[in-house]
């Protein structure tokens, strides 16, 4: 009874155009001439808007940006609305335990305040506080901060002489606030110049001044200052300077002694002038102490290396105790190399102490030592650099073995006071992890599901060394039995799966590059780390075919700075096994799709080489973010080369030739800021594989095609069901794959609450053929359709779906459901029409059924 109670509220609050009488809530008093009449002592705030006033100054910066930094800035944000709806603020006066209403009373002859009281209870307060949104009410003290705090956030930009005045416009109970913003002319830099009474720091503060955060022309914002004063501070502290702060630096501006300029028109070569304030900016280094000239210079003592955070703290005496571990670097080979001892007495003639590991008493160790003093940046007797401490923290947590690296820095145990000693603390991480992800879509007549299981054991060989183990399964079954293959098999649940697919996958990675030295030096590589892998792929589409393959792979991966990420496998062979065909389903192939039926019924040994290059930028910032990823593979090639020089005796493995191609696939991705809870997604992917050589003829390898569909693509349709072009896909033979691919997909997201979002999204892409089923000649692609070969009418062969979704955000990971339907498909809906012509629209009638489909899966598509 009590939640057919609830249920009917809340249908109640949903279908109220009111939104459950959020204005009754107000506090008002009767209009004396007319009692029945409200006059309200508190107001709604409906809108903020924003205006920058004409000027004569023309603002060189991005408007809109500047438009949205002075949105941010107000305090008070309007209920959310949904078509003159405010959903979550009804949640709120409906379920919230005390309100104070407002009414017209027949007996007092006018309104007056009635105290509500509703019974006190968890889903009542979660439904209040944690659905629902407090009313905003107009507060004028707020506005007028507001004010004043856009009007400093714009001097903070260098616009010295801005104001904001902001004026309130009452709308019933509903206020509408306008702030309008006068920036006048920025004041930009004419010099800069830098000094210090300190010979050294001001030594490089000339060497470093190119790298200046203030250029001339610019205006000094205090982000600019501030940026320029992490700069110096930076620059000093990677110097030996460990105590240097900011405090030490001295920013001063001089507009008296500024070059002026006259107002003139943009010209070539020459920027536009109108006539904005100069100032000379001075940068001065202060001198350590009153008493002290010069800064104090550190070097570094003794580091100690804690594999156990709780060994040693700061303030503890650090003493050395016998299963301590000693790392040393001896001459080897015209070079160092690293040795580890367990005494001091140890040492020889012309070694170096490098590191002190610290252990708990008679536990064994965690990881080899050495493998930990490779992450470990400042050594014994090195210059303090406070970059030493963040690439530590950062080589440490790739090994994933620790995690929470600290490095601190405290007076050494010597007593003299230049010198330092750092200590590096870490918890052991967890050693061994198991997950597991699924997905799944839906339409009419089928139903996919996706599993994911992985395995993950850190350090399994005490060198840092990760061993992971990935299983993939997924299945697409018929919603419905189908007649022609219910006799094969009815009672069988084989007769039921349209589509198996097992892949798996064990990989061993090594932190450290394993290979020729001049390699890593030559690719620049940082962070490298070694992968080797062995997998098994099974294919099977109900009882038509089966396909299996192994594949091995030995490559490496690394980064260059910060956002460039590399991989290079120079050893990757696959091998398929003899494929498996029904002979009904060779029929039909050879009738519907023929360039698949070519590629199914041939064995491949594809030995290749591929590379990859992935630049990103970090997400979740106020700023649009991108992501771009370009993959090359070629296959074949050396051993063409060596059937080139000796023509006589073509090369085979186990009677199978190798295959050869090349393949080369692009990922874009742009992310575009709007506000803390709107954004702006985007997809572009392009690929084209193109078969070579002895593989011309019977094509690219069925693996290494591409294709479109399911949860992460064009959603409106199941895996491998969409193109080659505009060919159909037949009924039992849904396998549509490609030579090239180009796809667009767009997501406008949207926060209702801490976890709740939606989107909006489309989908435009297809798959083509790069030569006609059954041609063995290669020519360019320029052939008419229905071949489904790309030509210059590609663009009349997209398909395009649209849809809208769910995410719900547990933090650790994102649930979203998506519904996606059709709106245009290139093979066409049905017959012709009465004019012979084919409808590729999915309009005039809008169809449902058969059309559109639900994914449900975790994690973001893209």
């Amino acid at each position: 009874m009590k939640l057919l109670i609830y249920i009917i509220t809340l249908l109640t609050i949903l279908g109220s155009s009111t939104g459950c009488l959020n204005y009754t809530y107000l506090k008002a008093h009767s209009d004396p001439e007319h009692p029945r009449k409200r006059v309200y002592d508190e107001h709604l705030v409906l809108k903020n808007k924003t205006y920058l006033n004409k000027q004569k100054y023309k603002i060189q910066e991005d408007k809109d940006n500047l438009y949205y930094e002075l949105g941010d800035i107000v305090r008070q944000r309007p209920n959310t609305n949904i078509l003159s709806y405010r959903p979550f603020l009804s949640f709120y006066n409906s379920f919230d335990s005390v309100k104070m209403r407002y009414r017209y009373k027949r007996k007092k002859k006018k309104i007056v305040g009635d105290t509500l009281y509703r019974k006190s209870n968890k889903l009542n307060n979660w439904l209040a506080h944690k659905i629902g949104n407090r009313p905003v009410i107009f507060d004028s003290t707020i506005t007028i901060k507001t004010a004043q705090s856009m009007q400093r956030a714009l001097q903070k930009r260098s616009y010295h002489n801005a104001k904001v005045t902001y004026k309130v416009k009452y709308k019933g109970f509903k206020t509408i606030v306008s702030y309008y913003a006068t920036t006048g002319m920025p004041i930009l830099i004419d010099t800069v110049a830098f000094s210090s009474k300190d010979p050294a720091v001001n030594d490089i503060l000339q060497r470093t001044r190119k790298k200046s955060a203030l250029k001339k022309h610019q205006p000094i914002s205090e982000a600019s200052v501030n940026e320029e004063l992490r700069r110096i501070t930076l620059a000093l502290r990677n110097r030996g300077y460990f105590k240097f702060i900011p405090n030490y630096i001295k920013v001063e501006g001089d507009t008296i002694n500024a070059k002026k300029y006259k107002a003139r028109k943009a010209k070539l070569f020459k920027r536009v002038e109108q006539g904005e304030p100069r100032a000379n900016v001075y940068i001065e280094v202060l001198p350590y102490s009153d008493t002290l000239l010069t800064h104090p210079i550190y070097n570094i003592n003794n580091v100690y290396i804690t594999p156990n955070e709780y060994i040693i703290k700061p303030h503890q005496k650090r003493r050395i105790k016998k299963d301590t571990s000693f790392i040393v670097l001896r001459p080897f080979r015209k070079r160092k190399k690293k040795y580890t001892l367990s005494s001091l007495s140890q040492m020889e003639e012309g070694d170096s102490l490098v590191h002190i590991i610290l252990r708990k008493k008679y536990s064994k160790p965690i990881i080899r030592y050495r493998v930990i003093s490779d992450a470990v940046v400042p050594n014994a007797g090195d210059l303090y650099q406070y970059d030493a401490a963040v690439n530590s923290r950062l080589k440490i947590s790739d090994l994933n073995v620790f995690r929470f690296p600290r490095v601190d820095y405290v007076p050494s145990t010597s007593k003299k006071p230049d010198e330092l000693d750092c200590i590096i603390k870490m918890r052991p991480a967890k050693k061994q992890e198991f997950g597991v992800s699924l997905e799944t879509n839906t339409d009419y007549s089928n139903l996919g599901v996706a599993a994911n299981i992985n395995y993950r054991n850190r350090n399994i060989f005490k060198g840092a060394e990760i061993l992971v183990v990935n299983f993939d399964v997924g299945a697409n079954f018929y919603a419905k039995k189908d007649s022609a293959r219910s006799s094969i098999d009815e009672k069988g649940l084989i007769s039921r799966i349209n589509l198996l697919d097992i892949n798996g996958d064990v990989s061993l990675y090594f932190p450290k590059f394993i290979g020729p030295r001049f390699l890593q030096d030559a690719f620049k590589m940082e962070n490298p780390r070694t992968r080797v892998s062995i997998g098994y792929n099974y294919l099977q589409q109900s009882t038509d075919f089966r396909v299996s393959s192994f594949y091995t792979r030995f490559g490496y991966e690394w980064s260059t700075k910060t956002y460039h990420k590399f991989t290079w496998n120079p050893a990757l062979i696959n091998f398929t096994l003899e494929p498996i065909l029904n002979e009904s389903f060779e029929d039909r192939l050879r009738t519907s799709n023929r360039a698949l039926l070519e590629s199914l019924k041939a064995q491949f040994l594809i030995p290749s080489m591929d590379f990859t290059y992935t630049f990103s930028t970090p997400e979740n910032t106020r700023k649009n973010s991108l992501f771009f990823k370009a993959y090359a593979e070629i296959a074949g090639n050396l051993l063409n080369a060596f059937d080139y020089i000796n023509p006589n005796d073509t090369i085979r493995f186990f009677g199978v030739d190798y295959s050869q191609y090349v393949k080369v696939d692009f990922d874009f991705h742009y992310s575009i800021y709007l506000n803390r809870k709107h954004s702006i997604v985007t997809r572009l992917m392009a690929g084209v594989a193109v078969p070579l050589g002895n593989s011309s003829e019977r094509g690219m390898p069925f693996s290494k095609r591409f294709f479109l569909g399911g949860p992460s693509s064009m959603r409106a349709w199941s895996m491998r069901h969409l193109g080659p072009g505009q060919i159909r896909s037949q009924d039992g033979t849904e396998f549509q794959l490609g030579d090239v691919r180009l796809e667009f997909n767009m997501e406008y997201r949207f926060m209702f609450s801490s976890w709740i979002g939606g989107v909006v999204f489309a989908d435009v892409g297809n798959v083509w053929l790069l030569k006609p089923e059954g041609d063995n000649s290669f020519s360019f692609p320029q052939a008419p359709p229905p071949t489904g070969v790309f030509s210059s009418n590609f663009v009349n062969e997209l398909a395009f779906d649209a849809g809208l979704g769910i995410r719900l955000d547990f933090s650790f990971f994102i649930f979203r459901l998506d519904w996606a339907i059709q709106l245009r498909d290139p093979s066409g809906y049905g017959g012709p029409l009465s004019d012979g012509r084919t409808r590729y629209w999915n309009f005039d009638p809008f169809v449902f059924k058969g059309r559109n489909q639900f994914v449900l899966a975790i994690g973001y598509p893209f």
